[in-house]
C-alpha cells in the first residue's frame, strides 16, 4: 500500500471504522480516484496530483460540488483534505460512447439542470485560456504560433462576448455520465470497460447523474453543449463519430424543451451558438494538453494529442 493510500485509510477511519477495502477504478496523471469500501458503506476518493495545482484550483472544484449537491446535482463531500476529497459514491453504470446518443434527451435535461443552477457571474475560460498559451507558449512557441492560437482566442472571445452563462460541466464524456436505474457492471461505477453484450442488456435508462467535477463552473451554456459534441470523436480523433447536424438540432431542441417555447428560431439561434464554441473546446483541450505534458515530464504522446486539437480547431473553423 503506498503513502496515498495509507493516508486515505487513516480518513475513512474517521468516517467508519473497521477494515476498509480500496479499489483504483481511475487513474491519471491529472488524479486518481478510488473506489472504498466497508461492508455495505462505499466512498469516492479524489486526489490530485501536486503538479496539476497550477491549473487546477483545489478549492473552487470542492466549492463547486457543494454547489451542485444543494441543487440535487451532486454526491455530497463527506470529508476534505488539502489536494482531494472524499464523497459519496454514486452506483450505477457509466455510459459508453455509443449511449450518449442513445439517451441524449435525458443527457439534455440534465445539462439544462445544471444550467440552470446558477445563471449569474461571468465566465473565466478565455481568461484560464489565455494562461495555458503562456504557459504551453514556453516550450511549444512553434506549435501554438503555427496554428494561430492567441488570435483564434482574442477573436473566438469578442464573437461570443454577451452569449448566456450558466453552471457547466465542460468535460461531460460519456464515462462521467452515470446511469443510475442500471446495475454496476464487474469493473463498478465509472470503468468504460463493460462489454457490448453488458451494454445491450442494460435497462432502460431513465435518469443520469454527472461525475468528475474538475472543470465544473460558470461558463457560456453553448460551449457546454459543443464540448460534450466535441467529446463524441473521442481521444482516437474518429471523426466520423462528429455529431450531424440533425443529432446536433434533436439535442438541442431536448435542451430547449422546457425552458422555451421552442420554434425554429430559437433553435437555429442555440445551434449557431453551439458551432461557434466547438474549435474553442479542441482549442481549450489542446492547450490543455500542452501543459499536462509539462507536469507528466515531457510525454510525446500529449503533444501528439495537442496537435490533432488544434488541427481540429482550424478545421472547424474554417481555417487551414
Amino acid at each position: 500500500m503506498n503513502r496515498k493510500e495509507t493516508r486515505i485509510e487513516a480518513l475513512l477511519r474517521d468516517i467508519k471504522s473497521g477494515r476498509w477495502t480500496l479499489t483504483h477504478f481511475r487513474s491519471s496523471t491529472a488524479n486518481i480516484t478510488v473506489l472504498c469500501t466497508n461492508d455495505d458503506r462505499k466512498m469516492v476518493a479524489k486526489t490530485y496530483s501536486r503538479n496539476t495545482a497550477r491549473f487546477i484550483n483545489h478549492d473552487i472544484v470542492k466549492a463547486s460540488i457543494s454547489h451542485l449537491y444543494t441543487h440535487g446535482l451532486a454526491p455530497s463531500i463527506v470529508l476534505s483534505y488539502d489536494n482531494g476529497y472524499i464523497r459519496n459514491y454514486v452506483p450505477g453504470r457509466a455510459l459508453h460512447h455509443e449511449d450518449v446518443h442513445t439517451h441524449h434527451q435525458i443527457i439534455a435535461r440534465k445539462m439544462r439542470e445544471w444550467h440552470a443552477s446558477n445563471r449569474s457571474g461571468v465566465s473565466h475560460m478565455f481568461k484560464n485560456m489565455m494562461d495555458w498559451y503562456w504557459h504551453a507558449h514556453v516550450h511549444h512557441k512553434e506549435l501554438l504560433e503555427g496554428h494561430g492560437v492567441r488570435d483564434f482566442m482574442v477573436e473566438q472571445e469578442k464573437r461570443v462576448r454577451g452569449l448566456e452563462v450558466g453552471f457547466c460541466h465542460n468535460n461531460l464524456l460519456a464515462t462521467n455520465i452515470i446511469a443510475l436505474n442500471s446495475p454496476p457492471s464487474k469493473y463498478d461505477l465509472v470503468v468504460s470497460t463493460d462489454s457490448e453484450e453488458d451494454a445491450s442488456s442494460a435497462p432502460v435508462v431513465s435518469n443520469v447523474q454527472f461525475v468528475d467535477f474538475v472543470h465544473s463552473g460558470v461558463n457560456y451554456i453553448a460551449y457546454d453543449i459543443a464540448n460534450h459534441f466535441v467529446g463524441h470523436i473521442r481521444y482516437a480523433f474518429s471523426t466520423h463519430e462528429v455529431p450531424s447536424e440533425q443529432f446536433k438540432r434533436e439535442f438541442v431542441q431536448s435542451y430547449a424543451n422546457d425552458r422555451f417555447k421552442v420554434n425554429c428560431r430559437t433553435v437555429d439561434k442555440l445551434i449557431e451558438d453551439v458551432n461557434l464554441f466547438i474549435p474553442v473546446s479542441h482549442c481549450f483541450w489542446g492547450l490543455w494538453a500542452l501543459l499536462m505534458e509539462h507536469a507528466d515530464g515531457n510525454d510525446d504522446d500529449y503533444v501528439r494529442y495537442a496537435r490533432h486539437r488544434l488541427e481540429m480547431m482550424n478545421a472547424s473553423n474554417g481555417r487551414k
